[in-house]
């Protein structure tokens, strides 16, 4: 999973600075979104293109 720090944070086997971007475990990552010390960054497929609206009917 992949994160975005909004506090910085420490724990046993880890520690992250305010505004650092991460790739941790699954479950890392979800007790700190879960604790406000983070928020999930979301990957885009490379075949979805930004801004592109599919099936669209003129």
């Amino acid at each position: 999973m992949k994160i975005k720090i909004l506090k910085g944070c420490s724990g046993l086997f880890f520690s992250f600075c305010q505004g650092e971007t991460a790739e941790v475990s699954a479950q890392l990552g979800k007790d700190l979104v879960g604790g406000g010390l983070a928020e999930e960054i979301k990957t885009v497929s490379a075949k979805t293109k930004a801004g592109v609206k599919e099936n669209v009917e003129s």
